[in-house]
C-alpha cells in the first residue's frame, strides 16, 4: 500500500518479538487486576520474566530481476524501386549517323576502295528516298546513296550511210566498283547491321509521310524489278531520235527507268549482282 510523505523501512524482527512481549505482559496484568467488589488485596509481586530477545534473522534480499528491456519497435523502409537504364541504342540518331554509318560499312566491305563511292551526307535517308522511288521502277539520282560514275556514257558509231550507234562496253567498266562493292558485302553480316538499322531506316520512312511500315516490301519490289532486267550479251544498239541516246530494240526501250540503268552495268557485272540480289532477298522475305 502506498504510504505519502516519508517511506516506513519494515522494522527487524526482534523488534516484532519485544512489542509481542510488551503487549502479552500488559494482557495478564489487567486480567489479574483486583475487581472493585472485592477487599483489596496486597498485590502480590509478579516477577516479569526477562524479555527473550530472538538473534536478528537475516533475511535474504529479494534476488533483483532485471526487468527485460523493451524492445524498440523498428520500422524497415523498404529500398527504393531503382529503375533500370534503358538499354543503349546500337546506333546514334538519324542525323548523327553518317559517320557511324560509313564506319560499319567500311568494316563489312574490308575498306575496299569501293567505299569512296557512298556519299558523304544523308546516307540513311537518301537510301529511304532511292528505295521508295525504285520500287515504282523510277531514279532520283539526287537522292542516290552512292556518287555517280566517273567519266561518260559512250556510243560508238557504226560505219554507214546511216547514223547508228552500238553501247560502247567501255561504258560498263564504269560500275565495276559499284558491283564489286555489292559482291563484298557478307551477306550474315549486312542483314544483322540492317536490323541494327531498322529504327533509323524506319523513322527516315516515316519522316516521308508513311503510316505503314512497309519499307521491307519496298526493298523486295525494287529487287524484284532488277532481278527481272534482262541480260544482253553482245552489241545494244542504239538510236538518236533527240539529245538522248536510246535503245533501238522497242523492248529495251519500254523497260524501266532502274531496269535500264542495270542493264547499263553491263552483261558481267549483272551476272555478279544477281546471286546477291536473290539472297538479300531470301533474307528479306524470312523475316516477314
Amino acid at each position: 500500500m502506498e504510504t505519502s510523505g516519508t517511506e516506513k523501512k519494515p522494522l527487524p524482527i526482534a523488534v516484532y518479538a519485544g512489542a509481542v512481549a510488551i503487549i502479552l505482559a500488559g494482557v495478564v496484568w489487567v486480567a489479574m487486576s483486583p475487581s472493585d467488589n472485592e477487599p483489596e488485596k496486597p498485590t502480590p509481586i509478579v516477577k516479569m520474566p526477562e524479555p527473550v530477545i530472538l538473534p536478528e534473522i537475516e533475511k535474504e534480499a529479494p534476488e533483483m530481476v532485471e526487468p527485460e528491456p523493451e524492445l524498440a519497435e523498428i520500422t524497415i523502409e523498404p529500398e527504393p524501386e531503382v529503375e533500370p537504364e534503358p538499354p543503349k541504342p546500337a546506333h546514334p540518331p538519324l542525323m548523327e549517323s553518317d559517320n557511324w554509318f560509313r564506319a560499319e560499312l567500311t568494316d563489312l566491305v574490308m575498306g575496299t576502295p569501293a567505299i569512296k563511292k557512298v556519299v558523304q551526307e544523308n546516307i540513311i535517308s537518301n537510301f529511304v528516298v532511292f528505295i521508295d522511288n525504285a520500287a515504282k521502277g523510277e531514279i532520283v539520282r539526287k537522292f542516290s546513296p552512292v556518287v555517280e560514275p566517273e567519266g561518260k556514257f559512250k556510243a560508238t558509231l557504226l560505219e554507214g550511210p546511216e547514223l547508228k550507234y552500238v553501247l560502247n562496253e567501255q561504258s560498263y567498266k564504269r560500275y565495276d566498283m559499284y558491283a564489286d562493292l555489292i559482291t563484298a558485302l557478307p551477306i550474315d553480316a549486312s542483314d544483322n547491321l540492317y536490323d541494327t538499322l531498322s529504327p533509323l531506316v524506319e523513322e527516315a520512312y516515316f519522316e516521308l509521310g508513311y503510316s505503314e511500315n512497309d519499307f521491307n516490301d519496298k526493298v523486295l519490289e525494287t529487287i524484284d524489278i532488277l532481278m527481272e532486267t534482262p541480260i544482253v550479251d553482245g552489241d545494244i544498239n542504239l538510236v538518236t531520235p533527240s539529245a538522248m541516246f536510246e535503245f533501238a530494240d522497242k523492248k529495251l526501250e519500254a523497260l524501266l527507268p532502274i531496269q535500264k540503268l542495270f542493264l547499263r552495268m553491263g552483261p558481267n557485272n549483272q551476272r555478279k549482282i544477281l546471286p546477291v540480289l536473290e539472297e538479300i532477298k531470301a533474307k528479306l522475305e524470312a523475316k516477314d
